[in-house]
């Protein structure tokens, strides 16, 4: 009986803070997060509208994304124990809700794949701040009316896919080419690649990794100027 009790306790003890570890995450969303995001866009909004103050607006975009992306890491690391594709799932689905409020519409989501299948925790990190940079990039430039994403688990690989339906001559800026290296950068690290393609009207973004990290890559020379399109 002693131990029967002592069992009940601790599984008590479990769900109250299983409980506040999801009320905290669910605040950081809903009251922090959002917010953040948004101001982010619209700074970048801002700039486009007037270059001249392209200089002094960057750095907050930049500042904002970084915040942004150190949330979602507390949010992910609240929420979750080991990551796997339907937990990856729903964080890209938070995180596309957020982006939606700025669209003007919500993107489609796909999840492909063993929903157990597992993902490591530096791989679900990365793969959550390209797909947040390739939303950015869509609301700031590419003047789209629909996007689709999707993410998914194939032959080992973690597979980011999203693609736009706006202007082909303004989806792929120059001035963007900063989130494009990173994201370029952050493939490459984990042994990986990312592929951009501009099929008649639109963009699609293609980010592909080892669903493990199998040790960090340097990025080779001239890493500056892979945001051109292949």
């Amino acid at each position: 009986m002693h131990e029967s009790a002592r069992e009940l306790a601790l599984t008590r003890r479990e769900l109250t803070l299983r409980r506040e570890r999801e009320r905290l995450a669910a605040d950081l969303h809903d009251l922090v997060i959002q917010r953040v995001y948004a101001l982010g866009l619209s700074l970048s909004m801002l700039a486009r509208r007037h270059p001249e103050l392209r200089d002094q607006l960057e750095p907050l975009v930049q500042e904002t994304d970084l915040v942004t992306g150190e949330l979602r890491e507390v949010i992910f690391d609240l929420r979750h124990g080991p990551t796997t594709l339907q937990a990856l799932g729903e964080l890209a689905r938070d995180l596309i809700e957020d982006s939606s409020r700025v669209l003007g519409f919500e993107p489609d989501l796909h999840v492909l794949g063993s929903a157990d299948a597992p993902i490591g925790e530096d791989v679900a990190h990365e793969a959550l701040a390209v797909l947040r940079e390739a939303l950015s990039n869509v609301a700031r430039h590419a003047g789209a009316s629909a996007v689709e994403v999707s993410v998914g688990v194939q032959d080992g690989d973690v597979v980011i896919r999203v693609a736009d339906d706006g202007a082909r001559d303004v989806a792929v800026p120059s001035a963007d080419g900063h989130g494009l290296r990173n994201m370029r950068a952050r493939a490459v690290r984990l042994g990986g690649q990312m592929d951009i393609a501009r099929p008649g009207r639109g963009t699609t973004v293609t980010w592909r990794v080892p669903t493990c990290e199998r040790g960090s890559v340097d990025a080779p020379d001239g890493v500056e100027g892979l945001d051109q399109v292949e």
